[in-house]
């Protein structure tokens, strides 16, 4: 890895050490988001293959997403209660590590531990037996990389899901709803969850609560950490 990053910037070994220990941030780019292999695969070919179709890929991971959220507006769904859940899920001790900035989802391996924890929220919160078993329906259509999408949204605030712009998700929403109803309403309803549990009189963004709540919740469990008995 070292011998390949020093190729592909054209620098000796030993001025990687020194880059590194100088804190550039094209080698914390290069470590963090690229294999062996996919740098070695850049030098022969010029190009990262799984990178050639990213577009596609996060466009497919949206309408996915949103097709199985599409049973949550269907009669007898209740959609806020998923929101809710969000919030609840931000908060809760075992969806976030307590030492590492990057926040890792740790149900990503655990979709039994995710839908648990989803289920005891379902049976705590004060809804109908109707809606219980809709939302079920949901949850248990979601997989690893809907799982995985999701927590990608919730680390940034949904920005992605928000912003992204692909034809393919232009043509399925005029397929499936009328231009963007369904991204509308499931932003809507986040900010109002998200805000009930902030301000009620607050307009910042979504990505803003979100990442004021992950922080607050890290913090809190740090602090109840050092308080402790051991």
């Amino acid at each position: 890895m070292i011998n390949t990053i020093a190729t592909i910037l054209g620098i000796h070994r030993n001025s990687y050490f020194n880059y590194k220990k100088q804190g550039r941030p094209i080698i914390s780019l290069l470590e963090k988001y690229f294999t062996k292999k996919d740098l070695e695969e850049f030098l022969e070919s010029g190009r990262v293959r799984k990178l050639d179709n990213i577009d596609d890929t996060i466009a497919i991971s949206i309408i996915s997403f949103l097709q199985k959220l599409d049973v949550l507006y269907q009669e007898g769904g209740n959609p806020d209660l998923f929101y809710r859940f969000i919030v609840y899920y931000i908060q809760y001790s075992g969806s976030f590590n307590d030492w590492d900035d990057s926040y890792p989802w740790q149900g990503l391996d655990e979709i039994e531990e995710f839908q648990e924890v989803f289920y005891q929220y379902l049976i705590d919160s004060d809804t109908s037996m109707k809606q219980l078993r809709h939302t079920s329906l949901f949850i248990n259509q979601l997989s690893r990389a809907d799982l995985l999408f999701l927590n990608m949204n919730i680390l940034d605030g949904f920005e992605l899901m928000f912003n992204f712009k692909h034809p393919d998700i232009d043509n399925y929403f005029f397929s499936m709803h009328t231009r963007s109803d369904l991204l509308i309403e499931m932003k809507h309803g986040l900010e109002e969850a998200l805000r009930e549990v902030v301000s009620a009189n607050r307009d910042d963004s979504i990505k803003q609560i979100v990442e004021e709540l992950i922080e607050k919740t890290r913090e809190t469990r740090i602090q109840a950490a050092k308080i402790s008995p051991e």
